[in-house]
């Protein structure tokens, strides 16, 4: 069995700054373990100008920012396994994966570090009526679809939510030609960034709709329209408030949830929270060498922190070997 100092499980910028930190800190045998088909998570879909690096003045896309990452990962020569889904993680360290190339494989490592981010909850998982129709998208995924695949998932849409991807993907695709024809919340006012707002709603006049709920969804094939009512301040349904909207795509802002599949077989202790991994002033989780960081911790959009967090779990991990080094 191949045996690593230390493997990081995500390649995102909060696993990538792990391993170059871990690299200059001289720590030999690295790997970076990624299911997606490149290393950058969801940084490779926010193709929008802004993204600062570091404590510079100078803002760049998403691609540009990770791709300055990826430039260190190759200098530094780290080993990465793109396509490659970890299956199993248990608490003496030793990971089974599979991957295009390798098929199932079983590898060890004197330390691991968690860095796979979270996920959208989906969609079948949200209380709103509605037929098996096709229409129906997370912002996540629509933002994947237009800015990676080059594909417009609707022409009419409709936009629940507004989280700051839920305001970024309406501005996509209003520049793409869709009509948005509205963006709906059930607060009372928007909960992404204040920024945010003005550049993708304001700015391109796309109505916006506040302390509002979709009541039901028609369709057979694909979406046809959806039920809109107003909620009082308690959140409940108004009576004779309902509108219909015709529209051909519903776009969901759904709650985020930590990437925690993997932590089931090491026994690493969650909080209670965020649901993500309960860890120390030095990164490391309640169990001896399995050292986590990023998204998965707790959500940052900003991504500089998320690096910068991850420089010191790479620094920890790295004290983590030498230690190991010298007892053995």
């Amino acid at each position: 069995m191949q045996l690593y100092d230390i493997v990081v499980i995500g390649g995102g910028p909060g696993g990538l700054s792990v391993a170059i930190s871990a690299k200059k800190q001289g720590v030999d045998k690295v790997c970076i373990i990624e299911r997606e088909s490149s290393l950058g998570g969801m940084l490779n879909e926010n193709i929008h100008n802004g993204f600062r690096l570091g404590d510079s003045e100078e803002y760049v896309t998403g691609p540009e920012y990770i791709q300055k990452l990826v430039d260190e990962i190759n200098e530094y020569k780290i080993e990465t396994k793109t396509n490659s889904t970890v299956l199993r993680l248990t608490e003496d360290k030793k990971i089974t994966y599979v991957s295009e190339k390798e098929g199932i494989k079983n590898i060890k490592a004197k330390a691991v570090v968690l860095a796979t981010g979270c996920r959208e909850q989906s969609i079948g998982a949200i209380n709103i009526p509605r037929n098996k129709c096709v229409g129906i998208y997370t912002c996540g995924t629509a933002h994947k679809l237009v800015n990676l695949h080059g594909y417009l998932p609707g022409k009419e849409v409709i936009v629940y939510g507004s989280s700051n991807l839920a305001l970024l993907t309406a501005r996509r695709l209003k520049l793409e030609g869709a009509n948005v024809k509205m963006v709906v919340e059930k607060n009372s006012q928007p909960i992404g960034k204040k920024e945010y707002f003005n550049e993708c709603i304001d700015d391109f006049n796309i109505p916006f709709k506040e302390s509002c709920y979709i009541v039901d969804i028609k369709g057979k094939d694909r979406v046809e329209g959806v039920t809109l009512a107003s909620l009082d301040k308690d959140k409940k349904v108004l009576k004779d408030t309902e509108c219909y909207v015709e529209c051909d795509t519903l776009l969901l802002s759904v709650q985020l949830f930590p990437e925690t599949d993997i932590t089931v077989n090491a026994k690493i202790s969650l909080n209670n929270l965020w649901g993500g991994p309960v860890v120390d002033e030095n990164m490391c989780t309640s169990v001896d060498g399995i050292f986590a960081c990023g998204n998965l911790l707790k959500i940052n959009y900003d991504t500089n922190y998320v690096v910068s967090e991850g420089n010191k779990a790479g620094e920890a991990v790295a004290r983590y070997i030498k230690i190991l080094k010298k007892t053995n």
